[in-house]
């Protein structure tokens, strides 16, 4: 009989061990949800900087082959014309 109770008490505690672990487990599952969240909120971000990155360095050269090197040489060229 003796041994039945050991047996009892060893089951008994292996379920509450069990139970703990569970908890424990939905815990995590929980956190990993919300971390996935922010990984995918800031990968959109990555991302919108990234095109709005291409954008700037587009628009920069651009601009850069809007500059007159020589504003003397692009006014006789103007007056020239004329």
């Amino acid at each position: 009989m003796p041994r039945v109770q050991e047996i009892d008490s060893n089951v008994k505690e292996l379920r509450q061990t069990i139970s703990g672990l569970n908890n424990h487990q939905l815990s995590l599952k929980a956190s990993i949800k919300k971390l996935k969240e922010r990984a995918k909120v800031m990968d959109e971000k990555i991302s919108n900087a990234d095109f709005a990155l291409v954008q700037a360095v587009h628009d920069n050269a651009n601009f850069r082959s809007k500059i007159v090197q020589s504003p003397a040489k692009l006014q006789r060229a103007r007056e020239e014309k004329k």
